[in-house]
């Protein structure tokens, strides 16, 4: 038990290599040629049923986020509000829209609602 114990403490154990792919895992984030990838796949899953306006606003999003002018949970949103339109629940159950619990997520703008002209 001792020497389990003393395993883990090192990092040499079960415990040791979780957190070793946790880190691994939560280091790596959104890999951008991968992103957009999964982007053009879901926008030629949907070219039959959507308008050529459509299909260009998606391209331009796509380019804006390869220009790294917005993120991915823009681009997220909105192949997510397609897979819901068109009820297709092999897009809406994948992992990428949903990667941790939503409780889990960062504020994204600390300061949003905060009133800088208020004294404190």
């Amino acid at each position: 038990m001792d020497e389990e114990l003393e395993e883990a403490n090192t990092g040499e154990g079960i415990i040791g290599e979780y957190f070793d792919l946790m880190k691994e895992a939560f280091s790596r984030g959104f890999v951008s040629k991968n992103f957009e990838k999964l982007g053009n796949f879901v926008l030629n899953r949907y070219t039959d049923d959507i308008s050529e306006e459509e299909i260009q606003q998606v391209e331009e999003i796509l380019d804006m986020y390869k220009k790294n002018k917005i993120g991915p949970i823009t681009v997220l949103s909105v192949f997510r509000n397609f897979a819901l339109r068109f009820k297709d629940q092999f897009v809406l159950k994948q992992t990428v829209f949903e990667p941790f619990p939503y409780d889990l997520r960062p504020e994204f703008d600390e300061d949003r609602d905060k009133n800088f002209w208020k004294d404190d």
